[in-house]
């Protein structure tokens, strides 16, 4: 559990199942649950537009990295395969360089490495006017051994070209769009996958019909709420006795990570 202001932040996880067999988990998308003191929910992606300083932003995103990193490893035994980890575009842009460097130092200092993690962003990063300096952040993430997700893809012509470019190693495709592409979009991706060594996941399945509409494009991974609900961290209501106990937990495993002040904000 760490705290951005007066806000309480925790963690859910996803299960990311394999295609062929549902039984059998490859990893896990953290996702951000937040509250005031109060217990009121916090809408996450107006949390995430709170910030109004570079500094601001990106200490929020390493926070919530950090928090989820924390969760995972407490019930890594539970949660196989690596963990999904979203960085906003803003962060990439506004960290100048060494992209994944201290969040490395910390993994490391948990028995982790960058091996265990996958960088996950949006597809609209890899595009527009800053797509030359999102390139460089994911080159960065790549060269420290961290692997990369594009998500939320659309396989235009000028959108595939990127994807040769930045050679990600994974590629999220709502079970929406697979269910909507059209004759070319299906050849592009059914190109993508015969010539790279990239691994396809649809996501947002929520029905069986929709499982088998993604088995057809011979994706690699599942997700969604047919295969189960994030499963919230058990320490998630953000009351006093929680934040006590994960505190103390995390300044006996983590003395690297824990400062000189009475509470423990998880910062980078």
């Amino acid at each position: 559990m760490g705290r951005f202001a007066s806000v309480v932040l925790t963690s859910a996880f996803q299960a990311v199942v394999r295609a062929r067999d549902p039984e059998c988990r490859i990893g896990h998308e953290a996702l951000l649950r937040a509250y005031m003191g109060d217990g009121r929910p916090v809408a996450p992606r107006a949390l995430l537009r709170a910030p109004r300083s570079p500094y601001a932003v990106a200490y929020l995103d390493r926070l919530c990295r950090m928090v989820h990193m924390l969760n995972y490893l407490a019930q890594r035994e539970c949660r196989p395969g690596p963990l999904f980890l979203n960085v906003g575009t803003e962060h990439l842009l506004r960290v100048p360089d060494n992209h994944g460097w201290y969040f490395e130092q910390v993994l490391q200092s948990c028995g982790l490495a960058p091996q265990h993690v996958v960088i996950d962003v949006q597809a609209s990063a890899i595009q527009g006017a800053h797509a030359g300096q999102v390139h460089t952040a994911l080159a960065n993430y790549r060269e420290r051994g961290y692997r990369v997700a594009i998500e939320d893809l659309d396989l235009t012509e000028s959108v595939f070209d990127r994807l040769w470019r930045i050679r990600g190693n994974i590629l999220k495709f709502d079970v929406g769009f697979l269910l909507r592409a059209d004759k070319n979009q299906r050849r592009r991706l059914h190109r993508l996958v015969e010539h790279t060594p990239i691994e396809i996941i649809a996501t947002g399945v929520e029905t069986s019909e929709q499982a088998r509409t993604a088995r057809a494009f011979n994706v690699d991974g599942l997700q969604g709420f047919y295969f189960g609900a994030p499963e919230a961290d058990p320490l998630e209501h953000p009351c006093e006795k929680a934040h006590g106990v994960l505190e103390a937990s995390a300044r006996a495993r983590f003395p690297l990570l824990a400062g000189r002040g009475a509470r423990l904000q998880f910062c980078c």
